[in-house]
């Protein structure tokens, strides 16, 4: 570890204490941006995260079917995780409750998950009201990464490394994207790089030693690139994005729709787990379409049709299986799809997210 990890992460503390005023971007250019974008639901190059500006952020919300008691929801559950951030500035999956002592470490995937959703409120180290606690957090990260790039190295064993690396450089990048904050750049692009670096030759990324066909790994890292993508300070080798196609390209199995099961879908349309296990499932193919998604499959292919299609009428969700991962992926690619697609599938998780929220006790906010 070096300048990576001392420098940004003083330069970022410090900004907490004189509390800046940092102006906000032109209102006029995010919201033309936000009109370009709308043209089509799906993203052609770069993410745009100008949906989270905080003067159209419930204009946003209203417009894709949330209400205030959604907003309450969220606000709800931010502030259950910004409850029980250690005192170091991370999070702890196993060990939340003793966030209170001292020495309760921290892990890189406990933080990561922590930060994506204050992100994706609007929350930053710069803005909103939880701006010091997404500050510390920030801080923590880069504290822990190593000089190549490397995030894996407090808390992850092996199976998960590289999954918390992903949602880790996907934090970096988000935040980088969302203020310009050019501390950022630095750690945002090595974390990039060492996604790239740790690629399998046939286009996926290693969940354990020499096992590189997994599309659970493999989601976070092509997220991560395409957000990476988002900024213009940071390069992402496009090579690295094709091969990822490639790799798609193997997991993809035949399928029926329940309903009908002498009708094949496309080629392409769903995905397995492994190669090895040549069986679509439900939470897979929602990660490797919404990849697909990113990787600039138009709302027009029939093979995103079919996958919607086959997620909406076999696999919608029900309180009887929570699959928090395959609602977390299948949920951004209805909101890329749009149309009724979108609002069938909104109005099931928007009941079944406020109803399974808890709403007393020590971790009222929290969904258990």
């Amino acid at each position: 570890r070096d300048a990576l990890r001392s420098a940004n992460v003083d330069a970022l503390q410090l900004q907490a204490d004189p509390d800046p005023i940092v102006p906000l971007p032109d209102l006029e250019q995010v919201r033309s941006r936000l009109e370009n974008a709308s043209e089509n639901h799906l993203p052609e190059h770069r993410l745009s995260f100008d949906g989270r500006d905080p003067r159209l952020r419930s204009e946003m919300v209203r417009d894709q079917g949330g209400s205030t008691i959604t907003e309450a929801a969220v606000a709800n559950g931010i502030r259950w995780l910004a409850s029980v951030q250690n005192k170091d500035g991370g999070w702890s999956l196993k060990d939340y409750k003793s966030h209170d002592q001292p020495d309760n470490p921290s892990d890189t995937m406990a933080t990561s998950l922590a930060l994506l959703p204050m992100l994706g409120a609007g929350q930053t180290h710069q803005f909103g009201y939880h701006k010091t606690t997404v500050n510390r957090g920030l801080a923590w990260l880069i504290s822990h990464q190593l000089s190549n790039g490397d995030l894996r190295s407090s808390g992850s064993q092996e199976s998960s490394g590289m999954d918390a690396h992903g949602q880790a450089t996907i934090v970096l990048c988000e935040a980088l994207a969302m203020t310009g904050d050019p501390k950022l750049v630095a750690p945002a692009q090595a974390a990039c790089r060492f996604i790239e670096a740790s690629q399998h030759g046939q286009g996926g990324w290693p969940f354990k030693s020499g096992m590189a066909d997994d599309v659970s790994v493999f989601g976070w890292q092509v997220l991560a690139l395409h957000s990476g993508r988002s900024c213009p300070a940071i390069d992402v080798d496009e090579s690295t994005l094709s091969l990822a196609d490639f790799f798609l390209d193997q997991l993809s199995v035949d399928a029926t729709f329940e309903s009908e099961p002498s009708a094949k879908l496309p080629d392409g349309s769903v995905y397995a787990y492994q190669a090895s296990q040549p069986k679509a499932t439900p939470a897979m193919t929602a990660e490797a379409i919404l990849c697909r998604i990113y990787q600039g499959w138009k709302r027009s292919d029939p093979r995103l049709g079919a996958a919607v299609t086959w997620l909406l009428n076999d696999h919608l969700p029900s309180g009887r299986n929570r699959d928090l991962c395959y609602w977390y992926y299948a949920t951004q690619v209805m909101h890329h799809y749009g149309g009724a697609a979108w609002h069938q599938w909104n109005d099931r998780m928007r009941s079944l997210l406020l109803t399974m929220q808890q709403s007393d006790g020590p971790n009222s906010g929290s969904w258990g």
